[in-house]
């Protein structure tokens, strides 16, 4: 392993363990019902790749994903904390949530050391995780903008991390 990936795996390993304490309630109190919300989640992964289903629809897989996600709120209220991946996907599939996604999609772009390049930021949809092959995979879609790269048919990124800002109640 090298000195970035030791550097990595610190700071998520602290980011737990302070975080374990407070998070589940604070994810709770932050989200009450009929609550209109902002979160942005971060989902670290080992690699992610991304490849060309048909024109214009990909599938994003996370390998090695970790096994929570870190998240951030900005409404009703600022707060942040640490859910289970197991929770994250619950929260996704929440009847309220699928409402909401049915006028906005969750968004989300890609992080990694691998490229220098601003990618595209993708529409979400329909995740599901491989417990065996620690694998999550999502439909993505990506926005069109002359100032993004444009993508192959096929990428892999080391080291990633997948940003998802979903807007909706709760």
């Amino acid at each position: 392993m090298n000195n970035w990936q030791n550097i990595i795996n610190m700071k998520y390993f602290l980011i737990i363990i302070i975080s374990i304490f407070i998070t589940t309630q604070a994810l709770a109190d932050c989200c009450n019902s009929d609550t209109q919300l902002t979160l942005l989640f971060e989902q670290p992964a080992g690699s992610i790749n991304l490849k060309m289903q048909q024109k214009e629809i990909y599938l994003l897989t996370l390998h090695n994903v970790k096994p929570m996600v870190i998240w951030f709120a900005s409404k009703p209220k600022h707060d942040a904390g640490i859910i289970s991946l197991k929770e994250f996907l619950n929260l996704w599939q929440s009847p309220q949530l699928q409402e909401s996604f049915k006028k906005r999609l969750p968004t989300a772009t890609l992080l990694s050391q691998s490229t220098k390049k601003i990618l595209p930021i993708f529409a979400l949809s329909d995740p599901h995780y491989y417990a065996k092959s620690q694998t999550l995979t999502y439909i993505a879609i990506p926005f069109k903008s002359k100032e993004l790269s444009p993508l192959k048919s096929n990428y892999t990124l080391k080291d990633s991390i997948l940003l998802i800002d979903i807007y909706g109640t709760l």
